[in-house]
């Protein structure tokens, strides 16, 4: 028989889905003013591990290209965070408090809170005559929305739809003054025949992240029937 062999894997990534993760997050993203008593965004880390969690904080501003893909920016200032960093015990929860105290704004900005994981937590299975440790160390990413206070966000399709294989990509636009929340428009499909068929988020790809920005662009890739038409429902565009 074999003798065991131990086996050490290494992961990194944001938001990790392990075979037992080390913490929770919640909530993945909020919305607050930019001033006053909602300017505050609450944010709890379960430790769910058997040993110490020790977690950092910090605050960026994000920006998005038409196909989604995320700049990070540093943005110290903008933001009060208490505490900055923390010990978490096991089976015990810390709360983090972020409020903005950055520049007055006139139209909603994108911000990211990172929970950031400092020291490595062991898990170990065996497989066979395998006893495999993973060594997990993982990183939560908070989408942080400022919008001044009565903004809403507008959001128009600004190109004609291109069909392809499987659907077609369509381009879209936030004309209001807030930041618009991808999976939270009222999308439909319907056929020439006046047929609408059923829809759901999975049917979009958006890029890495669903926040459009007021000014924002952003190309959706639409799996959809052949000749459908996608809409928003409230919208006249």
């Amino acid at each position: 028989m074999r003798s065991p062999a131990f086996v050490v894997a290494i992961l990194f990534g944001l938001a990790l889905a392990s075979p037992a993760d080390a913490y929770t997050v919640t909530p993945m993203s909020g919305r607050i003013a930019p001033a006053g008593p909602k300017s505050s965004l609450r944010v709890a880390v379960q430790n769910t591990d058997k040993d110490r969690l020790d977690v950092v904080f910090s605050i960026s501003a994000v920006t998005a290209d038409e196909l989604g893909r995320r700049t990070f920016t540093p943005a110290p200032s903008d933001f009060v965070i208490f505490p900055p960093q923390a010990s978490v015990s096991p089976g015990a929860t810390q709360t983090v408090m972020i409020r903005y105290v950055g520049p007055p704004l006139a139209k909603g900005a994108i911000y990211a809170l990172r929970v950031a994981q400092q020291n490595v937590v062991t898990y170990e299975q065996t497989q066979g005559d395998t006893r495999i440790g993973l060594k997990i160390k993982q990183d939560y990413l908070i989408s942080t929305i400022v919008d001044p206070p009565r903004s809403k966000p507008s959001v128009v399709f600004a190109e004609p739809a291109v069909p392809m294989e499987g659907g077609m990509t369509v381009v879209i636009r936030n004309d209001g003054e807030a930041v618009a929340d991808i999976s939270a428009l009222p999308w439909a499909l319907s056929m020439p025949n006046g047929d609408t068929p059923p829809f759901n988020l999975s049917m979009l790809s958006f890029g890495e992240t669903q926040f459009v920005a007021p000014g924002g662009t952003r190309r959706l890739v639409v799996r959809a029937p052949p000749n459908a038409t996608l809409k928003l429902m409230d919208s006249k565009k």
